[in-house]
């Protein structure tokens, strides 16, 4: 009996590596990059100040795979819409010049996208939003 339960505990070790071997050579889905041309440019809250700023943003949006690339390309006006008013609620051009402003807004702008395409029912995973060009105008 011993014996037994020993040679069942190899077996099922040896069918364990054997799948764990399977998922981990799954090919990985590669990245694509979509530019959202043209270049946004718009104005910045202006908090009551009679001072305008304005900020241009050239972004690429990382996703996985070219089924994904389809479908932001198909929803483009409005994850456009999304950076738009996203960037038009931004209220100090100084503190978006600074490099931890910019990457929360690029965090926030993932959410707020990857929320656009989960309510589209698309399926896409957005990897990653990528500020290619980044200029604040005060």
């Amino acid at each position: 009996m011993p014996v037994l339960r020993s040679w069942l505990a190899l077996l099922l070790m040896a069918l364990a590596g054997i799948v764990t071997a399977e998922e981990e050579t799954a090919p990985a889905v590669p990245s694509v990059y979509v530019e959202m041309k043209p270049a946004f440019v718009t104005h910045l809250s202006s908090n009551g100040s009679p001072r305008l700023s304005y900020v241009k943003a050239l972004v690429t949006l990382r996703v996985a795979g070219e089924e994904a690339q389809a479908a932001v390309e198909t929803h483009m006006p409005r994850l456009r819409h999304e950076l738009v008013m996203l960037l038009g609620e931004q209220t100090s051009a100084d503190e978006l010049q600074a490099q931890p402003a910019r990457q929360a807004l690029a965090s926030e702008a993932k959410t707020r996208l990857q929320a656009a395409l989960d309510q589209e029912q698309t399926g896409v995973e957005l990897r990653d939003v990528l500020f290619t060009q980044f200029v604040v105008q005060s």
